[in-house]
């Protein structure tokens, strides 16, 4: 019993402590969103379920104080800490002009608002959509270890507004949804400066004449559909070829698990294939099934796959995946939505000639494309 008490008193002395801090920040000055930042908070979707999002316990009193100044942390956004973070090149651009567009706008239309505050609130409602969008678990790390690493700085400096790292801390340290990020005004500064690194990364190729729609849902698909324009940019920007390189390596492991589960499909065998391939693996299927050496018997069905794979996948199918992937990128044809990178890596892989690589990429289509067709075969038989 006392354990319980003692855990109760705890608890609730974390909570002054929280609210103390809190309200300490109150009495700064406050900068970016500035006097907007109250008004802004009622933008948000409920003040009970924003209290929910922020600790789990619904405390709205401590909400309500706190939210305004995570609203108003975005000059937070400009300190070296975050210098290095931006959001996905060109996808950020995309992802804010669907947001825009839901809202009734388009880059243009909103650069034409009349009041300054009508603007700070279209903004501010387009990066609450915008921003669980664009936050990957990678990014996420990086602003924590940001939002730590400028907390004690201004801490030991005894900055006048280390209250309001605190806050910001305080409230996105624990485990929040990307939703409570979406909040944080100095989150929307790195939002800014990616849109802003987009324009740099493109001004020069639009205004040597080079047809590149900068709207909204077309940027992507206008860049990477245009392997001469990208590597052009690339070639000018090295820090942007890192970074495209390193997430075209993150696509490319993603997606051949996509093509073995089936999530992605692209068709690369015929159906007499894939039942030739079906059954002549289907003893190591049973077998597979039933648990019995499964290291051993996914070796032997990979290197069944790569046998019939390097056989099969020669140089006209290359060349013909190549084509209709580059027909998907242009939004000539249908694609699974997200696999836009994906794509683009095995066309690399294709022009490259990488052996290996196309070999791995046909041994998870055609495992997939096999499980596929038995699943599809299944279910007509249960119809």
């Amino acid at each position: 019993m006392a354990k319980k008490w003692n855990k109760k008193r705890s608890k609730r002395r974390q909570k002054k402590e929280k609210q103390q801090k809190v309200e300490a920040v109150v009495e700064q000055d406050v900068v970016g969103y500035g006097t907007e930042a109250e008004r802004l908070v009622d933008k948000l979707p409920g003040i009970e379920h924003v209290a929910a999002l922020l600790d789990g316990e619904g405390d709205v009193d401590f909400a309500q104080k706190l939210m305004p100044l995570l609203v108003d942390s975005y000059e937070l956004g400009d300190e070296p800490e975050f210098a290095d973070i931006y959001f996905e090149p060109l996808r950020t651009t995309e992802v804010v002009g669907e947001q825009l567009a839901v809202l009734g706008y388009d880059f243009d239309s909103f650069a034409e608002i009349g009041t300054v505050g009508e603007q700070l609130g279209v903004k501010f409602e387009c990066y609450l959509g915008a921003v669980p969008t664009l936050l990957t678990a990678e990014i996420e790390g990086e602003l924590k270890k940001g939002v730590l690493a400028l907390n004690r700085r201004w801490q030991e400096e005894g900055h006048e507004q280390a209250a309001k790292s605190a806050a910001v801390a305080l409230a996105l340290l624990s485990d929040v949804p990307p939703a409570m990020w979406a909040t944080a005004g100095f989150v929307h500064f790195i939002v800014d400066k990616s849109l802003g690194r987009d324009e740099d990364l493109l001004a020069d190729k639009i205004e040597a004449g080079e047809d590149v729609p900068f709207e909204g849902g077309t940027l992507v698909t206008g860049i990477r559909g245009n392997e001469a324009l990208l590597d052009g940019v690339l070639a000018g920007m090295p820090d942007m070829s890192d970074y495209y390189e390193r997430e075209q390596q993150r696509a490319w492991e993603q997606g051949l698990q996509a093509l073995f589960s089936g999530e992605v499909y692209l068709g690369i065998f015929g159906e007499a294939e894939l039942i030739e391939v079906g059954e002549s693996m289907q003893p190591l299927f049973v077998k597979l099934g039933k648990g019995k050496n499964r290291e051993k018997t996914m070796q032997e069905i990979w290197g069944k796959a790569g046998q019939f794979v390097a056989e099969r996948f020669d140089e006209e199918r290359q060349g013909m995946l190549a084509e209709r992937l580059r027909a998907k990128v242009k939004g000539e044809e249908e694609r699974e939505a997200g696999w836009l990178l994906f794509y683009g890596a095995v066309i690399d892989v294709l022009a490259k000639g990488e052996r290996q690589h196309i070999l791995t990429l046909a041994s998870n289509a055609l495992l997939g494309e096999v499980n596929r067709l038995a699943q599809e075969t299944l279910a007509k038989g249960k119809g």
